[in-house]
């Protein structure tokens, strides 16, 4: 039983951390190759990111437990939104976009988990404590590649 629950917490932060670093990539893309529609197909397949994850999950529950953990490490990023506006504007600029951030995270990772039927048919069995070490591996590795980026351009 111990075995399966630390499987369970490692699959949903692995699913978390690699829908995250996806959405991540497709955000910094769309802000390199921005124009009339090309950020916002980067900005579709962002959030498909986190469908696809959920649908990796084992019931709702569990993708919903997949999206509220991405959610929590996007509020990283409400910072950048938010910031450079009056304390006030701020303070419900930032409220909105939690509240919308948790909502649709949490909403697409119920509805990734909801059509997963055909993963379910595998019988590949993961384990997901090596998985979870292999994506935090590349999260980081791509987040010290953007801030060389952002430095030295």
């Amino acid at each position: 039983m111990i075995e399966t629950t630390v499987q369970s917490r490692a699959r949903v932060l692995t699913l978390a951390f690699g829908a995250t670093t996806a959405m991540w990539v497709c955000a910094y893309c769309s802000f390199l190759f921005a124009g009339k529609i090309g950020g916002e197909i980067l900005f579709i397949l962002g959030a498909l990111c986190l469908f696809q994850a959920g649908r990796h999950a084992t019931s709702r529950a569990e993708g919903c437990s997949i999206g509220i953990t991405s959610a929590t490490i996007n509020l990283l990023l409400i910072g950048s939104i938010v910031g450079g506006q009056h304390t006030r504007e701020m303070l419900m600029t930032g409220v909105l976009w939690t509240v919308g951030l948790y909502a649709s995270s949490g909403i697409l990772g119920i509805l990734g988990a909801s059509f997963n039927k055909s993963i379910q048919q595998c019988h590949k069995e993961v384990d997901w404590t090596f998985a979870f070490t292999t994506v935090a591996t590349a999260l980081v590795f791509l987040m010290l590649v953007t801030g060389w980026l952002v430095t030295g351009l």
